[in-house]
């Protein structure tokens, strides 16, 4: 045909059959004993199935079960985790407002105290210059201390905020897993 007929096409007929292989007992293939497209007969062996006792089969979803049930306690112990490290920080934060509070209201004495101790130490009379720095050091200190903690008051919130935790039932987080 390849040296002398060239044709343009070639036409053919082909039968299709189909045979549904069916297994009496429940298990998996181990080995095929047939090709692809390879004529079979009749009680000729196609596959070797391995067979799963049932006794070994509810051992399984036995084992499969307790995993599932550990991992639901593991859940509701992540839950509650989750819940304790949330109330931390919100219990850090308003620490936080305290504090800021505390140090403004610190500020506001020591910038007061500052201004007394540069009017007497201007005057040249009433206070000596170790005092006039140490007044002058501490609200220099107690600006940073309010400055450093509005910022961590601020980001703390809003990294809360981002959080959107809802205090969850335990029984529905579970049960929704």
């Amino acid at each position: 045909w390849q040296n002398y007929v060239h044709p343009p096409s070639l036409v053919g007929e082909v039968e299709a059959v189909r045979a549904t292989v069916i297994s009496t007992v429940a298990g998996t293939v181990l080995e095929l004993k047939v090709d692809e497209l390879q004529p079979v007969t009749n009680g000729q062996p196609l596959a070797v199935v391995s067979v799963i006792e049932p006794e070994t089969m509810q051992a399984e979803l036995t084992a499969i079960e307790s995993d599932l049930q550990l991992t639901k306690a593991r859940m509701a112990v992540d839950v509650d985790r989750n819940t304790q490290n949330f109330d931390q920080m919100r219990l850090q934060l308003m620490s936080d407002r305290v504090q800021l509070a505390i140090d403004q209201t610190n500020l506001n004495l020591a910038e007061s105290e500052f201004n007394r101790a540069e009017q007497l130490f201007n005057s040249k009379t009433l206070i000596s210059e170790a005092a006039y720095e140490a007044a002058k050091a501490k609200r220099d200190a107690l600006r940073v201390t309010v400055a450093e903690r509005t910022t961590l008051v601020s980001e703390m919130g809003k990294k809360l905020a981002t959080y959107n935790f809802q205090l969850p039932d335990n029984n529905a987080a579970i049960a929704a897993a």
